[in-house]
């Protein structure tokens, strides 16, 4: 699913209880509110949104979202409605976060202990201009 799509399926459920228009952006500004963050891109810069489970779950999340939604404009019941409502989405869905670095340590192959010798991998490579010594039979 995108996020697109996401943000369409949370936004019908806020409309319904809120009683009221939510736009799409607004749910994208919750969604970040959800997960402890300012706004939606404060969200994507050090976050990327993950479902089954996986990430951290929100957690006290209520008041931030009620905060936000205060701070769109919407009126003080409807915002307590929209965090009832977007926090039961948030775990009927399973959404979570997942820094980017925690996800960039997990994608980044480890690096072998046998290659810790300090030089250059350039270096570490056998270019075929070395002569090793061998024994070889007489012909």
């Amino acid at each position: 699913m995108t996020l697109k799509e996401l943000a369409h399926a949370a936004q019908q459920p806020l409309k319904t209880r809120a009683g009221c228009d939510v736009k799409r952006s607004h749910v994208h500004e919750l969604l970040a509110a959800v997960f402890g963050h300012s706004s939606w891109a404060a969200f994507l810069s050090e976050s990327v949104l993950a479902d089954g489970g996986v990430g951290d779950a929100p957690a006290g999340a209520s008041p931030r979202v009620i905060g936000r939604a205060v701070q769109l404009q919407y009126a003080q019941g409807a915002a307590v409605e929209m965090a009832d409502a977007l926090l039961a989405f948030v775990a009927e869905r399973q959404l979570a976060s997942v820094r980017w670095v925690e996800l960039a340590a997990v994608l980044t192959p480890a690096r072998r202990a046998a290659d810790d010798d300090g030089l250059d991998d350039a270096e570490d490579r056998d270019d075929g201009d070395e002569v090793c010594p061998t024994s070889l039979p007489p012909a």
